[in-house]
């Protein structure tokens, strides 16, 4: 019987992820709930040069350095464990998998924030592969052979469960999560879906015309680049300027005020100039779109926010944007996702506001069933969920 789950984070633990991954709810079920914090094994350049906000004061996280211990560590845990994998496999995880397939311990993946395909077609991609190819490096060379599709060959298990959100998480995670045809999937949605079943704050948090922006953290703060394979895809220096005149003009158009829904791993602070003095708030994101009178974003998970409340979203870009492949392709599948093109700020702006701010509800149930929620899955917190299927886990 499962008295335990133990949490195998890549990141460190902060209180809203603390939330998210659903210690109350489980704690509320009766399950031991820990964190192992193997950050500074997995992404040892963020650990040291990032500040986490907000840091867990949780008790039960144990914080490892070298994968002696957390080695160690993972061949203690007893039979009455469950683990769920807040990562994937790579080079750097490869020791701590091989602990966890070899000890027999049950464990899941989580793969509930899928945002639309980013695959690229045409002359882009043969452009990237060329790329790849004319900076190999030994380092690079190294970590092929620990990509997810090889994992099996080194007797990695795949997950015993796998928690899902949208319809097309499977297909699209289904071999960076290991998932085999002895995986059990189980159906849930996005964790920001729970926030929405929660709905614990009726308060109104910004004017009742109120346009909000979904931050992305960079290029002011961008933390998430010194993950592996992360580039900055803009300066400070146009970016800010640009964003600005946008709201102004959008401000000056349509009446009401731009907010700015901080992202988490972001320190703006209340009113930064670089926003132009306009109000950001932290943490509040799922309030914020339930109240705004539409959303602008790049391309972000909080998209499904929109589309549970059916809120018109409209996409940016910019010229430097553009110029990377991976983000400008994440942007155009978003917007066009929701019948939508996303707009270049850098360009002179010629825009129809009747039909940008129109929502094109067919498309807004794809985006539903496909990235937020399945149709017909169960309208419970994703760690109820979770917790109704581990009870009776054998």
């Amino acid at each position: 019987m499962i008295q335990k789950i133990v949490f195998f984070c890549s990141l460190p633990l902060t209180k809203r992820n603390e939330k998210r991954l659903g210690r109350e709810v489980l704690v509320s079920n009766g399950f031991d709930v820990w964190y192992y914090d193997f950050s500074k094994i997995i992404y040892p350049r963020l650990s040291s040069g990032v500040s986490f906000q907000e840091m867990s004061d949780y008790e039960q996280v144990r914080c490892f350095s070298t994968n002696v211990e957390a080695v160690s560590a993972i061949r203690a845990l007893g039979d009455d464990c469950f683990v769920m994998w807040m990562g994937s496999y790579s080079r750097a995880t490869h020791k701590l998998y091989k602990a966890l397939s070899d000890s027999g311990i049950p464990y899941g993946a989580l793969i509930t924030n899928a945002i639309p395909a980013c695959a690229v077609l045409g002359d882009p991609y043969y452009k990237r592969v060329w790329k790849n190819l004319r900076q190999v490096n030994l380092h690079k060379l190294k970590n092929f052979f620990y990509r997810p599709r090889w994992a099996f060959l080194r007797k990695i298990r795949s997950p015993d469960i796998c928690v899902v959100g949208g319809e097309s998480s499977i297909s699209m995670y289904r071999e960076i999560a290991l998932l085999s045809e002895e995986t059990e999937i189980i159906w849930a949605h996005t964790l920001d879906y729970d926030a929405y079943l929660e709905n614990a704050s009726p308060e109104r948090l910004i004017p009742e015309n109120a346009i909000v922006f979904l931050d992305n953290g960079a290029p002011m703060f961008p933390g998430d680049l010194l993950l592996p394979d992360m580039k900055l895809w803009g300066s400070v220096e146009n970016y800010y300027p640009a964003l600005c005149q946008f709201f102004s003009q959008i401000e000056e158009k349509l009446g009401g005020q731009v907010c700015i829904a901080a992202h988490p791993k972001s320190d703006h602070g209340d009113r930064p100039a670089y926003f132009g003095g306009r109000p950001v708030f932290k943490n509040q994101t799922f309030q914020m779109v339930r109240d705004c009178r539409f959303l602008i974003t790049h391309a972000s998970t909080a998209i499904g926010y929109a589309v549970i409340y059916r809120k018109p979203v409209v996409f940016i870009t910019t010229n430097e944007a553009e110029k990377d492949i991976k983000f400008s392709v994440e942007i155009a599948e978003s917007a066009r996702s929701l019948g939508k093109a996303a707009v270049n700020i850098d360009s002179p702006l010629s825009i129809d506001w009747e039909a940008e701010l129109q929502v094109n509800y067919p498309m807004y149930e794809e985006y539903m069933n496909s990235y937020v929620k399945k149709s017909g899955s169960e309208n419970l917190n994703t760690w109820q969920i979770f917790s109704n299927r581990i009870k009776r886990f054998k």
